[in-house]
């Protein structure tokens, strides 16, 4: 059975046709002709779908506890990257802060590393002060990755900036609009409105798709004003009001719930075993460094207030992205990963539950999380569905989860550019 991504009827006993890297046909397979010599590989009663495609990581940030130097190593990101292939996930796009997401690019290409396809912003765009550098300042990542953040006091610092970006590469720019970064600083400077409309009008006159994060209502609708392409991040504060939803659904402002990252804050109280359970899916050090008096993570639950607040930021946030989906805003599985807590991989599939416990239907998620995913990152045209032309990325499950969600974590094979991979197979060391 295949779920092309697209969002609409299922095809049983189907037929996909790869020759290299490429899907060349896909259909019936009574209508469809099979090359001859063609190496046949019979998946009689699995499920075939795109592979998973996470809009919204940080490939650089561990995950886990978030302070021990080992956390951001090579080492790191090379087991960070194997550990989304093991859950299925065969593109990803990192959100921002990354000088060395060229060379891992390059790598991933000539398979130096393993992993998904890696596309994304390598320079993130804040007030001074702001949104994450605090963040980085105390995890201590800022030694680590250097000045990757231009800050932006004045609209004379704009072109500059953008100029910059253009010049090193890009997949688009990110913009931080948030002025909260709980709950390490909750309450971190932010650009103006004016400063944010002239950035992405400048952004957009370069061609350039624009990403912002905001977490309120109130700038969720100024970002939605100034002509954002997408929101990277749940409105965690505040309604969503029918207004601004309405307006993301007719001018398609894609909406990343990113569940998962707030989730994370407080879940290890609830289930105190489940990062243990995920030893050899996740690279050990992150997983034993969630755990050390150094942890972000640990810290955060220490804290007085913090665990309400998250609790209640979740909450907030379910209940817009219904609102959101009820009013046809196009939804994005992003998760945000490499926060603290926020583990590469493993969050993909608990931002799915989430999602589905929001209200998402199962193949609203899927869809999500493939076909959406690949428009919002600028990579439709390539990537997120199985169709003639497209990236042979596929994902095939043992389970139907048009059931059950919980069905997505039930995988038979990856397949990355006609590889097929057994995710069982895949080393984290």
């Amino acid at each position: 059975m295949l779920i092309d991504g697209r969002g609409g009827p299922v095809v049983e006993n189907s037929a996909i046709i790869i020759r290299g890297k490429k899907i060349i046909a896909v259909g019936a397979a009574k209508d469809t002709r099979i090359p001859k010599n063609a190496r046949i590989v019979g998946i009689h009663g699995k499920i075939v779908m795109p592979g998973l495609i996470d809009a919204h990581i940080h490939i650089n940030g561990s995950g886990g506890g978030s302070r021990e130097p080992e956390e951001f190593g090579p080492r790191a990101i090379s087991n960070n990257l194997r550990s989304y292939l093991k859950y299925g996930v065969t593109t990803v796009f990192d959100m921002a802060g990354n000088p060395f997401i060229d060379a891992q690019k390059q790598a991933l290409s000539t398979g130096q590393m393993i992993g998904p396809r890696l596309f994304g912003v390598k320079y993130g765009l804040t007030a001074p002060d702001g949104h994450p550098l605090q963040l980085l300042k105390k995890t201590g990542r800022l030694n680590i990755l250097g000045p990757v953040y231009h800050t932006i006091a004045d609209e004379a610092q704009i072109g500059s900036a953008l100029a910059h970006i253009i010049a090193d590469g890009t997949d688009g720019v990110k913009i931080f609009y948030n002025g909260s970064g709980f709950p390490v600083a909750d309450n971190a400077p932010k650009l103006s409105p004016e400063l944010l409309k002239a950035l992405i009008d400048r952004a957009h006159a370069r061609k350039l798709k624009v990403f912002v994060h905001a977490e309120s209502s109130a700038e969720a609708s100024e970002v939605v004003a100034a002509g954002a392409d997408v929101l990277t991040n749940s409105i965690t504060s505040g309604e969503a009001s029918p207004e601004l939803l309405t307006i993301m659904a007719s001018r398609s402002i894609a909406y990343m719930p990113s569940l998962s990252r707030i989730e994370a804050i407080f879940r290890i109280t609830e289930d105190p075993n489940f990062v243990r359970a995920l030893r050899g899916k996740i690279w050990t050090p992150v997983i034993d460094n969630y755990f050390t008096g150094k942890s972000i993570v640990m810290e955060g639950l220490m804290s007085p207030g913090v665990l309400g607040k998250a609790r209640q930021m979740l909450a907030t946030a379910m209940k817009n992205l219904r609102a959101a989906v009820r009013a046809g805003v196009p939804i994005v599985l992003g998760t945000d990963s490499g926060r603290p807590g926020a583990l590469h991989g493993a969050s993909v599939h608990r931002e799915m539950l989430l999602m589905n416990q929001s209200g998402m239907t199962q193949m609203e998620i899927i869809t999500a999380a493939t076909g959406f995913a690949a428009k919002a990152i600028g990579k439709g045209e390539i990537l997120g569905t199985v169709e003639k032309g497209k990236f042979a990325d596929l994902l095939i499950l043992n389970s139907d989860p048009r059931g059950d969600i919980r069905a997505m974590t039930d995988i038979w094979r990856v397949v990355r550019g006609g590889y097929i991979l057994d995710p069982k197979g895949i080393p984290i060391d």
